[in-house]
């Protein structure tokens, strides 16, 4: 699935680039402290995509757990796009907030989707493109990191 391929990739270039020596006196204490919010993000979202992954979509209970998941990349989407991002990385706040506003959205027309009597293929692809939309600018931030921390 796309979201481990991107939490793979953010997950490596966070390692190669906060892995050089920081201490708890780092001068840099911002930078780390994003570091630290990235890490924890891709740990999430890597959590969140194994449960989604794992749903039985024959399960009556499939789409509760689908939108309860969601609801959940959700918070940590906004969470995203709280953290303070430091100079080194001018654009990811940008990007953060509208990865953070595209997964709302996203979100949102899910939650219309599995709440209509009938099925909305229409409504069902502006979700997908919207949750599409938010993992890209995720690995746009990726991409960010990696070549500021070169």
């Amino acid at each position: 699935m796309k979201i481990r391929k991107l939490v793979t990739t953010i997950s490596l270039i966070i390692v190669l680039s906060c892995g050089c020596g920081k201490t708890e006196n780092d001068p840099d204490a911002a930078l780390s402290t994003y570091h630290a919010g990235i890490t924890s993000f891709n740990s999430d979202i890597a959590e969140l995509s194994s449960r989604m992954d794992a749903i039985d979509i024959t399960a009556e209970d499939a789409p509760t757990t689908l939108l309860i998941c969601l609801d959940e990349m959700n918070a940590h989407f906004t969470e995203l796009s709280e953290l303070s991002v430091p100079d080194r990385y001018n654009g990811a706040k940008g990007l953060a907030v509208q990865a953070s506003q595209s997964m709302s959205e996203a979100v949102d027309l899910y939650h219309q989707l599995y709440s209509a009597e009938r099925f909305d293929a229409e409504l069902s692809q502006r979700a997908k493109l919207r949750y599409d939309e938010a993992m890209g600018f995720v690995d746009s931030i990726g991409a960010l990191i990696m070549n500021y921390s070169e």
